[in-house]
């Protein structure tokens, strides 16, 4: 089992929640010292390093198999992926 940080579409009632709904929920959560902004040729939000922010999102508790499915949804392993996965901490409120 692993433990994800959701801030986008993964969320509940979010277009991509669907691959989290089987797993355990921890709580919602707040990441210090990152902000959600914008990169140029993205789609879609990413985290990044800024003092003084941060990032509302929820936790869950993951299984290996869903694991895998998140990365091949974010393009994790992929030469051209922009998906970088990294151990922060993150404090819990509810």
């Amino acid at each position: 089992m692993s433990y994800v940080f959701t801030y986008g579409t993964l969320m509940k009632n979010r277009s991509n929640h669907e691959l989290l709904e089987n797993n355990k929920f921890i709580g919602d959560a707040i990441l210090k010292g990152y902000a959600v902004g914008d990169v140029q040729g993205c789609n879609f939000p990413v985290i990044i390093p800024k003092e003084n922010y941060e990032v509302m999102g929820e936790v869950y508790e993951i299984s290996e198999k869903d694991e895998k499915r998140l990365d091949m949804l974010e393009g994790v392993n992929e030469d051209h992926g922009l998906y970088v996965k990294v151990q922060k901490e993150v404090q819990l409120f509810n």
